[in-house]
C-alpha cells in the first residue's frame, strides 16, 4: 500500500509526522510505527512490515513536516536512514510563544490549544511485539491532532510577530537533532590522565590548608573554615567566593590561604565533574558521549545541554582536548565573531566600536592595548579585555570589574 500512501500524501501542505519506537535509544531501540497524517486520514505504519525508505518522498517533500518534540524522531529517523525536510516542531514554537525554557508535551499542547485530553498511558507500552488495536488508535491519534495544532498554534505565532523566529528553531532542529545523535569522540585515556591530576593536585592542596590548622580540616565545612581563617586573625561572615575575595582585598594576609581555598574548589569540582565518573556518559555501541542538548535552553532562547553538560568543560586543564577527531577526520569549528558586542555597538550607537568592525579589527585587543598602554598584546592581557568588555555591557559594576582584574 506505500504507492496509495504516497499518491494520496503528494501534494498536501503539510503532514502530522510521529513515531513510536521500541525504546529511547536510537543505537539500541528502533522505530515500531511511523504515522503520516493530513485532514481526515491517518496512516500508521508498521515498520517491522515495511521498509520506512519507501517512505522518503514523503519526509523530503516541500510540505511542513508537523512533529511534537520533533527532535526525539529525527533522531530514529536519522539512524533508519531518513531525513525530513521542512520540519515544524510544535512543542518548539509553544515554547517561543511562552518565552520558556521548559517544554511542553502533546498532552499538555493538546489541552492548551485545543482542549483535547490525550490519554498518554500507552506511551509507556512494549512496542516491540504485536500491535494491538489500542495500540494502533493510540498512534493515530497522536499524529492526528498534529494538524489541528499547528493551525492553532501558527495563528498565535502570527498574532504575535514571530513567525521569524519560529522559523529559524524549525531549521536549526535537524542540526540539533544530528549532533546529538553523532555524538561527541573523547579521548579516554587521556581523559583519565587529566582525572588522575586533578586528584593529586586536590590532595597537594589539602595537605596546605591543612597545615595552618594544625589538623586535617573539612574544606567543604563553612564552619571549619571560618575556623581556619578566625586562627590567622580574620574574620569573614560567610565562605562565599565573593565574600572571601572580598576578605582578601582587606587583608592582604589572607590572600594566600584565600588563593588556596578558591583553588582546592575549583580542583575540586573538576575532579568531581570531570573525573573518571564522567566516562560513565560513553556510549558502549558508540565510544561516543550523546549528550541531550536542549534547543530552546534558557528564557533568552539560547541552548543548554546536560547528560553531561558538554558547553561547561572548562576551556583550560586540557579537558577540551581530549575531544579529538577520529582518524582521518578533521574538526570544523565555526562561530559568530563578537556577535554580542557587535549589537551592542550598533544600539549604542558608538562609532569607535562600529568604525573598528568595518575595519575588520579585534575590538578586545584594542581595549587591551587602550588600557594597558603598550602595542604588544598577550593572550592573557586580551582576556582580561574580553571580561571588562562583556562585563560593562551586561552591568558589572565598577567594584566588581576591580575585583575581577585582581584576581586574574
Amino acid at each position: 500500500r506505500v504507492p496509495e500512501v504516497l499518491e494520496r500524501l503528494d501534494g498536501a501542505p503539510a503532514v502530522g509526522v510521529d513515531i513510536e519506537t521500541t525504546g529511547l535509544d536510537p543505537y539500541k531501540a528502533r522505530v515500531r510505527t511511523l504515522q503520516l497524517a493530513v485532514p481526515g486520514l491517518v496512516y500508521v505504519i508498521d515498520a517491522h512490515r515495511v521498509d520506512l525508505r519507501l517512505l522518503r518522498p514523503v519526509l523530503e517533500s516541500e510540505a511542513f513536516k508537523i512533529l511534537c518534540h520533533g527532535k526525539f524522531d529525527l533522531r530514529f529517523l536519522l539512524q533508519a536512514g531518513l531525513g525530513v525536510a521542512n520540519p515544524f516542531d510544535v512543542m518548539l514554537a509553544d515554547q517561543v510563544l511562552r518565552a520558556a525554557r521548559d517544554p511542553r508535551g502533546l498532552a499538555a499542547l493538546a489541552q492548551e490549544y485545543l482542549g483535547e485530553s490525550l490519554d498518554k498511558a500507552l506511551q509507556r507500552a512494549d512496542w516491540s511485539g504485536e500491535l494491538s488495536s489500542a495500540m494502533l488508535e493510540y498512534a493515530a491519534r497522536d499524529a492526528a491532532v498534529l494538524l489541528p495544532l499547528f493551525a492553532k498554534i501558527t495563528d498565535r505565532i502570527k498574532a504575535e510577530g514571530l513567525g521569524r523566529v519560529v522559523e529559524i528553531e524549525n531549521r536549526a532542529l535537524p542540526a540539533v537533532a544530528w549532533i546529538e545523535l553523532k555524538g561527541v569522540p573523547i579521548n579516554r585515556q587521556a581523559w583519565l590522565s587529566l582525572a588522575e591530576k586533578a586528584q593529586d593536585r586536590r590532595q597537594r592542596l589539602e595537605e596546605e590548608l591543612n597545615a595552618p590548622a594544625g589538623r586535617p580540616i573539612n574544606r567543604r565545612s563553612p564552619q571549619q573554615v571560618l575556623d581556619l581563617l578566625r586562627r590567622l586573625g580574620i574574620q569573614a561572615p560567610n565562605t562565599r567566593e565573593s565574600t572571601l575575595k572580598e576578605v582578601a582585598d582587606r587583608y592582604p594576609i589572607a590572600r594566600p590561604i584565600v588563593r588556596k581555598l578558591l583553588e582546592y574548589r575549583e580542583v575540586a569540582k573538576a575532579y568531581s565533574t570531570y573525573g573518571a565518573d564522567f566516562l560513565k556518559h560513553v556510549h558502549e555501541a558508540t565510544g561516543r558521549i550523546h549528550a541531550d542538548w536542549c534547543q530552546i535552553g534558557a528564557e533568552s532562547g539560547r541552548m543548554a545541554c546536560r547528560d553531561p553538560n558538554l558547553q561547561n568543560i572548562p576551556s583550560d586543564g586540557g579537558y577540551r582536548g581530549c575531544i579529538v577527531a577520529p582518524p582521518g577526520r578533521v574538526f570544523v569549528k565555526a562561530d559568530y565573531s563578537q556577535i554580542e558586542l557587535r549589537i551592542a555597538a550598533k544600539i549604542a550607537p558608538d562609532e569607535r566600536m562600529l568604525e573598528a568592525y568595518r575595519e575588520g579589527r579585534d575590538l578586545h585587543t584594542l581595549t587591551a592595548t587602550a588600557l594597558l598602554g603598550r602595542k604588544e598584546i598577550t593572550g592573557a592581557d586580551r582576556q582580561l579585555a574580553k571580561a571588562i568588555n562583556f562585563g560593562l555591557i551586561y552591568g558589572l559594576a565598577p567594584q566588581g570589574l576591580q575585583r575581577y582584574a585582581r584576581w586574574q
